[in-house]
């Protein structure tokens, strides 16, 4: 029986990056990702700032000033 990856608090494009990046995409032949199931699992995070997406303006300027390695 094939292995079902069901990581729903992740929309399609971060889990397929995600799983690409890690070499594991092959490895689950399903995935099913939050923007394609009815109720997907939500976790509430405290923290002090919140943002929509990683494609923020504020974060990408914030990352882009890390000194590269």
């Amino acid at each position: 029986m094939d292995e079902l990856l069901r990581l729903v608090n992740s929309p399609r494009a971060l889990l397929d990056a995600a799983l690409v990046r890690g070499g594991l995409s092959e490895m689950f032949p399903v995935k099913l990702a939050a923007d394609e199931v009815a109720a997907p699992k939500h976790q509430d995070f405290p923290a002090d700032v919140v943002i929509e997406s990683l494609r923020d303006e504020d974060l990408l300027a914030w990352v882009r000033g890390w000194p590269r390695r």
